[in-house]
């Protein structure tokens, strides 16, 4: 998609809080992009979770991994929402988490109802 492109192709990470620091160096590392960004998103108990993957290029061997991770109804009074964005690349049979991304959505009242990192009110 045109956002995947956009945001994997800018250096800030395109509205993106910078979470590859919060994640330890042992965990970046797997054989299942999927099974490395899922633990790296903190996902919370019962919440509603969407998990989206773009694989590229070439369907078959491909070489590079964008796994978003968005989980909404947060029991938090400002936050309703949180997006995880994580570039993970492959070379031979390793995949490495490469960068990754937070932002939020504020609940109803409480701010920007669009995924930032803007602070909710």
């Amino acid at each position: 998609s045109i956002a995947a492109n956009d945001w994997r192709d800018s250096v800030t990470l395109a509205g993106h809080e910078d979470v590859l620091g919060n994640i330890p160096a042992s965990d970046r590392t797997g054989t299942d992009p999927l099974q490395m960004a899922i633990p790296a998103s903190n996902l919370g108990i019962a919440q509603p979770v969407t998990i989206e993957a773009l694989y590229g290029p070439g369907a078959e061997s491909p070489s590079q991994a964008m796994i978003t991770v968005t989980q909404s109804g947060i029991l938090d009074d400002s936050v309703g929402g949180i997006r995880y964005r994580f570039d993970i690349s492959r070379q031979d049979d390793q995949w490495t988490i490469t960068r990754a991304g937070r932002q939020f959505r504020c609940q109803q009242g409480r701010g920007h109802q669009d995924f930032s990192t803007e602070p909710c009110l």
